[in-house]
């Protein structure tokens, strides 16, 4: 168990998502392309080195994220982390397209073969409370915010804590939450034990960057994720011709 601050991020091993076998390959291809094409970007800090001369990406990932709030926090608050935690994935060449819980069963492919590769690619993060008399959940460290485990798609946010942290330290909740959020997705796609000295994947949640909008991943982290990403369209695309 990896554990931040008065504010503690953690991940633990978990079962890894059940991903279906599907057979046909023009539908592979249509959906492959689909999820995973690379699309074009405005200009972006180039410390990957993946830009042009005009310091444009010349190729972006994608990633679809589903927000499941079990708390009746503000929308607004929602609609501020998601802004925050695209803009950090966005700084890294990745674009984020978010998903409630109702936009998600619109979203879904009719087909059965597009339904399961499309939820396959899903990762899913989930607002919940963190009171000690919680029993549906499992219990959490005084400190902890948030909990990912490492290759699944399932991250845990405990906003009643952020909420806290945010008052006391007089910061915009919605901007602690979304850089935690982005904190437990990265876990979701960097190998186990991925705590940094600092910056955003630190086990500490580093307040006064927070407060000045300045976290980031590193560039290791940042190849790690996007490597993630290609690897893991290529994997559902193997698995839905059988290969």
């Amino acid at each position: 168990m990896e554990t931040i601050l008065s504010t503690r991020f953690c991940n633990h091993p978990d079962t890894p998502t059940r991903r279906a076998r599907i057979a046909a390959v023009a539908i592979l291809t249509v959906v492959a392309a689909m999820l995973w094409t690379p699309a074009r970007a405005t200009a972006q800090p180039s410390f990957l080195g993946n830009v042009d001369a005009d310091g444009e990406w010349t190729n972006r990932s994608k990633m679809n994220v589903i927000v499941r709030d079990l708390t009746g926090v503000s929308p607004a608050v929602i609609e501020r982390a998601k802004r925050v935690a695209a803009g950090v994935y966005r700084r890294i060449g990745v674009d984020i397209t978010w998903f409630g819980a109702g936009d998600l069963v619109q979203q879904v492919p009719t087909d059965s073969a597009l339904n399961e590769l499309f939820c396959a690619s899903v990762i899913q993060v989930n607002l919940l409370p963190a009171d000690p008399e919680d029993t549906l959940h499992p219990p959490f460290r005084a400190t902890t915010v948030g909990m990912a485990a490492p290759g699944s798609r399932f991250a845990r946010v405990l906003v009643q804590r952020i909420r806290v942290l945010a008052v006391q330290e007089r910061i915009d909740v919605g901007r602690v939450l979304g850089y935690v959020m982005a904190h437990e997705i990265g876990h979701l796609l960097l190998p186990p034990n991925s705590h940094s000295r600092d910056g955003l994947m630190s086990a500490l949640l580093d307040l006064t960057q927070v407060r000045r909008g300045s976290l980031w991943f590193d560039e290791d982290q940042a190849a790690r994720i996007r490597g993630t990403l290609v690897r893991r369209g290529v994997s559902l695309a193997s698995e839905a011709a059988g290969i």
